[in-house]
């Protein structure tokens, strides 16, 4: 993400030779800053500055190195007018923009987070992952509705990209249940609600929050047959089908929008939907939620471990025994490798990504 950024002069703060600092940890290496500079920008910081109570280190390590040398850099007034930051590195600045009331520069990273949502789809996914953080979520952004509403425009675009599923759940709840999505019929939604679902670890909560936002009431009988089916047919979709049926059923999702200026506009999602008799199974509506699209992955019978073949030497009891704890500790070893990996504070898209 390439931006510029400015941060002005604190020359009206300093006064005189001032040898105060705050040291800040990174995971790589330490920063010190002036306090005076610091609280010329953060809001937070001069407030502690004027009770005596600024901290003489800060712990930054869970945060990106690049991300608290930028804020360094800005703090000490460096020449900063093009910088290329990762989405990662962005994520990261703007939650110690937010978390240091630091107001200029978060005004400064949510403008370059809105130019990297209209740039591209895959600028905007990265953008509502970011909005999507849980800090920045309970903080608050301005630019989360702009680019949830950037989302809305582009929904066909949005539904057809490959990691749609990696949208936070708060922002892709938020955006189906706009009244504005650029659609044609409740269909489409249904149908990017189904992948979002079967991409996510609890889809039984994942239906719950799709469904619930699901306007029912433009639904025909031959639509509900329909979803009902697709459920069905997707992989372990039966563990979910009750939910569905009864969602799909339920009064609270016949509500309709009924905002004057949405139905003057001709928003297709607003206003009292016109008589839906049509009863016919249409699977062509939903192109996106395909059963062998969304199954998952079978995985390829690896070759046997070396401990394992060594104990099939020792006869064939030993085998078996040996063969369960091999495929035991073989099981145990593959989810620690996912698991235990260096926690990242934004999912990425490799592809998104330019440093």
């Amino acid at each position: 993400v390439g931006f510029q950024m400015s941060s002005g002069s604190s020359e009206d703060v300093q006064s005189g030779e001032d040898t105060n600092n705050v040291r800040l940890i990174t995971s790589k290496r330490t920063y010190d800053v002036k306090i005076s500079d610091f609280a010329f920008y953060s809001l937070k910081i001069r407030k502690l500055a004027e009770m005596d109570k600024v901290p003489t280190k800060i712990n930054l390590s869970p945060y990106d190195d690049v991300a608290v040398r930028t804020l360094v850099g800005y703090i000490n007034g460096d020449d900063q007018s093009n910088i290329d930051i990762s989405f990662y590195a962005l994520a990261d600045l703007l939650d110690l923009a937010r978390s240091l009331f630091i107001i200029n520069l978060l005004r400064q990273l949510e403008n370059a987070l809105m130019s990297a949502a209209s740039q591209s789809t895959d600028g905007l996914l990265q953008s509502m992952i970011i909005v999507g953080k849980e800090r920045l979520i309970s903080g608050g952004l301005l630019s989360r509705r702009k680019i949830e509403a950037l989302a809305a425009s582009a929904f066909p675009k949005v539904a057809r990209h490959k990691n749609i599923g990696m949208i936070p759940a708060i922002i892709f709840a938020n955006l189906i249940a706009r009244c504005d999505l650029d659609i044609k019929s409740e269909m489409e939604v249904v149908d990017a609600g189904l992948v979002w679902i079967w991409k996510q670890k609890n889809r039984l909560a994942a239906s719950q929050l799709v469904f619930s936002r699901i306007r029912s009431a433009f639904l025909s009988p031959g639509d509900k047959s329909t979803i009902r089916q697709r459920v069905k047919a997707l992989w372990e979709g039966e563990k979910v089908l009750p939910l569905v049926a009864s969602m799909l059923s339920s009064s609270h999702c016949r509500r309709c929008c009924m905002i004057k200026e949405h139905i003057e506009n001709r928003s297709i999602r607003c206003g009292v939907p016109p008589p839906l008799d049509d009863n016919k199974v249409n699977f062509d509506k939903l192109p996106l939620s395909i059963p062998s699209a969304l199954a998952p992955k079978k995985v390829s019978k690896s070759t046997k471990p070396r401990k394992l073949q060594k104990s099939q030497k020792k006869g064939h009891s030993s085998k078996r025994r040996s063969s369960s704890r091999g495929s035991s500790a073989h099981s145990g070893t593959s989810h620690t490798n996912r698991s235990s990996g260096k926690s990242s504070k934004v999912v990425f898209m490799p592809e998104c990504i330019h440093q």
